[in-house]
Formats: C-alpha cells, sequence, structure tokens
C-alpha cells in the first residue's frame, strides 16, 4: 500500500499541469515565437504561440475558428507560465474586449479577432517589444490603438504617447521604429 501511494504520487509529481508551467516548459512546446506584446493578424490562429512578457511567457493555443470564415478566429485558449493569472485586450472587428481568463471567445461570436494585446502585463524594465523588431521609438501619437493605461503604443488619447513604445498599433508590426504610427485598431 505505502509503494502503491509513493508511485501515484510520484507519477503526478512528473506529469505537466497546464495550470503551473514553467517558462522553460512553456518554450519547449511553441512552435511560434512573439516577442512582441501584441499577437497581430500574421499570427492569429498559430497553435502553441508563444508572447514573451519579461517574466512571464503566454502559450496561445486551441484557437476556435470562425464558421464560414476560413483564416479567421473568435476565440483562443492561452496557457500562462507558473499558473500566473493574466489580463488583456482584445479587438474583433470594431470592438474592444478585455479578459482574463484562459479561455476566452468573442461575446457574441460573429465578430473575428483581428489582434490580442498583453502589453498592460509586460513587466520587463526595458519593456516589451512593439513590432518585434525594434525598440518601438517614442511610443506612438496618442492617437487611437490599444490603450493599455501606460501611454504607451495607442497612448491615452493625448500628448505623445509617453511611455517606452510597448504597444505597437500596427497590425503589420512596427519594422520601421516608427513606434506604432500604422494601421490603428
Amino acid at each position: 500500500m505505502r509503494n502503491a501511494l509513493f508511485v501515484m504520487l510520484l507519477a503526478s509529481a512528473c506529469s505537466s499541469d497546464p495550470l503551473t508551467d514553467s517558462i522553460s516548459e512553456l518554450e519547449q512546446r511553441a512552435e511560434t515565437v512573439n516577442d512582441c506584446c501584441e499577437v497581430e493578424l500574421r499570427n492569429l490562429g498559430r497553435e502553441d504561440h508563444l508572447v514573451r512578457l519579461g517574466s512571464r511567457v503566454v502559450l496561445l493555443h486551441d484557437w476556435v475558428a470562425k464558421p464560414g470564415a476560413p483564416g479567421e478566429y473568435t476565440g483562443f485558449s492561452m496557457t500562462v507560465s507558473n499558473g500566473a493569472s493574466m489580463s488583456f485586450l482584445v479587438k474583433a472587428e470594431s470592438q474592444m474586449y478585455s479578459g482574463g481568463t484562459t479561455s476566452w471567445n468573442v461575446p457574441d461570436g460573429t465578430r473575428s479577432i483581428d489582434g490580442v494585446n498583453f502589453c498592460g502585463e509586460c513587466d520587463s524594465p526595458d519593456g516589451c517589444e512593439d513590432g518585434g523588431e525594434d525598440d518601438g521609438g517614442d511610443g506612438g501619437d496618442g492617437g487611437g490603438g490599444y490603450d493599455d493605461g501606460d501611454g504607451g503604443g495607442g497612448g491615452d488619447g493625448g500628448g505623445d504617447g509617453g511611455g517606452d513604445g510597448d504597444g505597437c498599433d500596427n497590425l503589420d508590426g512596427c519594422p520601421d521604429g516608427s513606434g506604432g504610427h500604422g494601421p490603428l485598431l
């Protein structure tokens, strides 16, 4: 009896628990990696897509396809490193939604997801990249975009956006160093 209990405890300690996966475990599972704090159109629907946010990572998976619309999605699931909580913003056509659960779907199910923004969760002292290849410039001009409350990227609607460029508002990335002067979400 004692040996059976030990074997059960050992087996449960060695199994992967999606609620407590470490950063390295999620990095090993990742098929693609996003150093940007936003998941943009070109990365929507990619299974096991990793988003780096400083001391935490998010692995996106189990995308929900929109019926009758190939390449469009209405939901997704995510695993956050070490079981941490995670909040995010989702742009679906002309609507903005906030979320914080490990499985999310557009409330009415009819709109397609255009982007998922985790920039408000970035805790890197150097900020999170805004388009994958640069430092993000000055953080944008404060017009439109996702507003994650820190003045980065899309800004807060006024001034020069401040922040450190941690919220690219260009769905195709910001490789030109403009810090988010692209198509506004």
